[in-house]
């Protein structure tokens, strides 16, 4: 029988499911344990009750890889690997031992990070740690994914809390910060990371980024138009009282004018990315607080939903 190797485990045409297991079950430990990217690969072809699920636990709770930040002796390394851990564990079963112990592992690594992070104040420095957003990510993902974990409801807010602050710490000084996805139209990831802000900072920090995300309603213009309008309705509907309503009112306003033409019987609803029941309700949220703020349009003000349905 010959070896199995990455390019096997990681092709989706890779099927004979009995030949996966018996050479899965041939690799040697040490093999394993030295590849981040095979450990990554094999929880996705163990078979139920196999017996490489105990031996692949055992290596992966072991493992250097589990939440590896590249911090080693005040020294920072980028591009180093790290467990896709929240993957794994949606798709091996960790005991609630097993999973104290990879919570235990992540508060250490966090603490590293937030300790890195505390040292450095330059924009050059700051920059550097950019490349920690990936495992923050990860990090973030493990604990909402796990958060029935035996751990008081204190330290899971406080750890999660932390998790959330260094994300939107380090993004903000990143290649890759909120402003930037928008711009390149990774909208979703930006919007994943605007959710997360603390309500007094949303637009006391952010003021630029819901601009953008505003600026992209209007132009009718992303991949993810569905998601800007329900998250812009949502912050304009939770957060009406925090948004400078000099800068907002008018981009409320004409949002309601550039979409009133597809509400009225003028246009069809050709938009793509766009569900019109969605954009109906966003719309007329948008339109109660655009009203709340003294602002006058008489179509959405008679207007009444009818597309419950799409």
């Amino acid at each position: 029988m010959r070896s199995l190797n990455e390019e096997d485990l990681l092709s989706s045409q890779y099927i004979d499911k009995k030949t996966v297991q018996e050479c899965l079950e041939s690799l040697p430990t040490s093999l394993i344990e030295s590849d981040c990217t095979l450990m990554k690969a094999i929880p996705n072809y163990i078979q139920p009750n196999s017996p490489l699920i105990s031996r692949i636990k055992g290596i992966i709770l072991k493992s250097h890889f589990l939440w590896s930040n590249g911090i080693s002796n005040g020294c920072v390394s980028v591009g180093g690997s790290f467990l896709d851990i929240a993957d794994i564990s949606r798709k091996i079963d960790f005991t609630n031992y097993e999973l104290l112990h990879i919570w235990d592992k992540m508060k250490l690594s966090l603490s590293q990070i937030q300790e890195e992070y505390s040292k450095r104040s330059d924009n050059e420095s700051l920059f550097f740690l950019s490349h920690f957003d990936g495992i923050l990510d990860e990090m973030k993902l493990f604990a909402e994914n796990n958060s029935c974990i035996a751990i008081s409801k204190e330290e899971y807010d406080r750890v999660h809390d932390l998790i959330i602050k260094l994300r939107i710490s380090v993004s903000s000084n990143s290649s890759h910060n909120i402003s930037e996805l928008l711009i390149e139209d990774h909208t979703n990831d930006a919007i994943s990371m605007l959710v997360d802000v603390k309500p007094e900072e949303r637009f006391l920090k952010f003021q630029s980024e819901y601009i953008l995300l505003a600026n992209k309603l209007v132009l009718k213009q992303s991949q993810y138009l569905n998601s800007c309008i329900k998250h812009f309705s949502w912050v304009v509907e939770t957060y009406s009282d925090m948004i400078p309503q000099a800068v907002f009112k008018p981009i409320l306003e004409y949002i309601l004018i550039v979409y009133t033409p597809y509400f009225n019987g003028e246009l069809d609803w050709d938009i793509p990315y766009a569900k019109k029941d969605d954009f109906e309700k966003g719309l007329n949220i948008i339109y109660s607080t655009f009203q709340k703020w003294g602002g006058k349009n008489i179509f959405w003000k008679s207007y009444k939903p009818r597309f419950v349905n799409g």
